[in-house]
């Protein structure tokens, strides 16, 4: 936050809470801060200090790789374990907020972990925090708060929280009389917007649109999607009645073009069942349906839509890409990979969509890159030795920084791979990426997997040269705030950024500890 001073975190050892069951799992640590970093501690001076956060839940189980959400006083938001916990409670995980300026706690509502579901969301600005558990809803301004009963299916859109559910605290002896979806605007009453008898639901439709809401009821045969509501004008269209009894599967980067998915049963018991496509663009109601009669193939199960444009991306069995464009066209490409997305990889496209990745279908896949514009060209292999591919750090100019390795990803070759030109240099090997620039790159290298240490390498990408600023290091964190030594809205990783690094030395030593340094 502006006029904030930066705070430096540092975690205590991980553990596991002392519970059996589904949460036994969960990784706890302890949360010390320092409002300065003049001094750099040792362990024994960490050892020595109170933690401001006992029993900190650290969802990824990798507390190096844990951020803490902030809202827009500063506050940090975080799930807690509480040893305390009165068994008529249905979670020993607790969602607070700590005040860093008086070092006060708050309760904001227990945290249901089973259920998927973000135990709290920020709103866009960070002014509101909706947390719940069980069904139960607490929605918090920066200085008052309401409860919202039996509510599901909570978003933010903009600064207005949706949610659907009822208005008022159930009464156990009366049958459910039906649902709601809600809004409620910021330091404001919540507002019905639609009733039904029955349980409702909505998914966001986002785009360069008003927002939409895609209302669906729960039936016998699942979760139907039947109209959409504008949150500026509150009217509710009707989807188109062909759909039938489809499934949402996901909307164009748009928002204008929306993908319904059905299943058609096997004739045959032994086969598997196929998938009937329909899309359906609100903005000018065209629809178009895809099926295996239509392309005279079945429909792979891979499908996703190319980032900053409106085409859909389809497989079909046993191999092949389709692309479905903004006009309802089909674009048969004739690729000799498999489309789908590599192993572990959130998407099979660069997030500008100028780019896309396939496979080879092997155990490991080989990884190409390519052109999206002309999928059928020539492709780029990122691993041409073999070995497994990490998902690449991309720059805001497009070049790719990718990892591969043979035994373990911390003990990576790193190169530098331009998808235009179809070409890929090595910068480094050894090592692994922990921060990525416009120009440069911080990497562990040397990395010892006995004591999971490397060398604090800072590199270079056009000259490829290489400053070394630790040794026995295993964790750094980048300062990109606001009120870091670079200025705002600098590009990462420039001279003067603030990093902080934590150092073990193989025998025990006065160096070993919390840094801070500024990069050069």
């Amino acid at each position: 936050m502006e006029g904030v001073p930066s705070r430096l975190f540092a975690s205590g050892p991980s553990r596991k809470p002392p519970l059996d069951g589904l949460l036994s799992h969960r990784t706890l640590v302890d949360l010390y801060a320092f409002p300065t970093a003049n001094t750099p501690p040792t362990t024994e001076g960490l050892a020595a200090n109170r933690p401001i956060i006992e029993n900190l839940d650290v969802p990824s189980g990798r507390p190096d790789e844990y951020t803490l959400a902030t809202d827009a006083l500063g506050r940090l938001l975080f799930v807690q374990f509480n040893p305390a916990t009165p068994p008529s409670q249905a979670s020993p995980f607790e969602v607070r907020r700590f005040d860093s300026a008086s070092g006060s706690v708050t309760f904001l509502s227990y945290a249901d972990l089973l259920s998927g579901d973000a135990p709290f969301l920020l709103s866009p600005h960070r002014t509101r925090v909706f947390a719940g558990a069980g069904g139960t809803g607490h929605l918090f301004e920066q200085d008052s708060a309401q409860t919202l009963w039996d509510v599901w299916d909570a978003t933010f859109i903009g600064e207005d929280l949706y949610c659907a559910g009822v208005l008022t605290a159930p009464d156990p002896t009366l049958a459910p009389s039906g649902s709601n979806v809600i809004r409620v605007q910021p330091n404001a009453q919540p507002e019905v917007l639609l009733s039904s008898t029955g349980q409702l639901g909505f998914v966001p439709i986002l785009g360069d649109q008003t927002p939409q809401l895609l209302l669906s009821l729960d039936t016998d045969l699942g979760n139907a999607p039947f109209a959409l509501l504008d949150t500026i004008s509150l009217a509710s269209t009707p989807l188109p009645p062909e759909k039938g009894q489809a499934q949402f599967v996901s909307a164009s980067s748009d928002g204008h073009w929306l993908l319904f998915s059905t299943t058609i049963p096997a004739t045959d018991t032994t086969q598997a069942a196929e998938y009937r496509l329909f899309l359906f663009d609100w903005t000018t109601d065209a629809t178009t349906a895809l099926d295996s009669t239509r392309l005279a193939r079945p429909l792979g199960t891979h499908r996703e839509w190319r980032p900053g444009s409106s085409e859909l991306w389809l497989s079909t069995d046993p191999s092949g890409l389709l692309i479905l464009a903004p006009k309802s066209y089909l674009l048969e490409a004739p690729i000799s990979q498999v489309f789908q997305t590599p192993p572990y990889w959130p998407s099979s496209f660069t997030r500008d969509g100028r780019h896309w990745f396939s496979t080879d279908g092997d155990s490991p896949p080989a990884i190409f890159v390519g052109a999206a514009d002309n999928p059928g060209g020539q492709v780029l292999r990122l691993n041409p030795g073999g070995g497994q591919v990490s998902p690449p750090w991309e720059t805001d100019d497009g070049y790719l920084l990718v990892e591969t390795s043979l035994v373990d990803s911390r003990r990576s070759d790193i190169s530098l791979v331009d998808p235009v030109n179809g070409t890929s240099r090595p910068i480094a090997g050894n090592g692994h990426l922990v921060a990525v620039g416009q120009t440069r790159a911080l990497a562990l290298l040397n990395f010892d997997l006995a004591r999971l240490v490397g060398d604090l390498t800072l590199i270079d990408f056009a000259s490829g040269s290489r400053i070394f600023l630790a040794g026995d290091v295993y964790a750094v964190a980048v300062d990109r705030g606001a009120s870091a030594m670079v200025p705002s809205g600098t590009a990462p990783l420039v001279a003067g950024t603030r990093i902080a690094f934590l150092t073990r030395n193989r025998l025990a030593s006065p160096y070993d500890g919390l840094w801070v340094a500024e990069l050069p």
